[in-house]
């Protein structure tokens, strides 16, 4: 979000305090490019469905996603955000719960009931995820999550 809070500095927050705007078009300035941002992120994930979710819940009807208005927009937005993290939460979980399996199915095919299948299948999973480079692979794509909008 560097380029929308310097635009935000440049646009807004510089002006009014050189006097050369009023507040309220200070605050004008400031949630243009935040509305831009939140609007350029909800579309490129396409969760513009949240946008219409809640503004059918209060009972606000919005042909265009971008007269948005900002009590519906912010919590669009955050939850948009919280369906992209559940979304990667179940793509990193789907490996572990599988090597899980595997280690549990061994386990009983060797007749090794006993033995907790978590004590052989930890090292395997921490090994997993070093060998694919996992936090490389977790925070790359968190930051390709935010280039589409053309943020970075």
């Amino acid at each position: 979000m560097s380029p929308v809070f310097n635009q935000i500095y440049q646009n807004a927050i510089i002006p009014y305090t050189e006097e050369k705007i009023s507040y309220t078009q200070m605050f004008e300035n400031t949630w243009n490019p935040i509305k831009k941002f939140m609007i350029n992120e909800i579309v490129a994930h396409k969760n513009q469905d949240n946008v219409f979710m809640l503004a059918s819940s209060v009972h606000k009807e919005i042909k265009n996603i971008n007269d948005t208005p900002p009590e519906i927009l912010i919590p669009a937005f955050a939850l948009s955000e919280l369906e992209i993290s559940f979304k990667m939460g179940v793509l990193i979980y789907i490996p572990f719960i599988i090597v899980d399996m595997v280690v549990a199915s061994i386990l009983l095919s060797m007749g090794m009931m006993m033995i907790p299948p978590i004590m052989i299948s930890m090292p395997f999973k921490l090994l997993l995820f070093i060998l694919v480079n996992g936090w490389d692979l977790l925070i790359g794509g968190l930051i390709r999550s935010f280039q589409t909008s053309g943020g970075l």
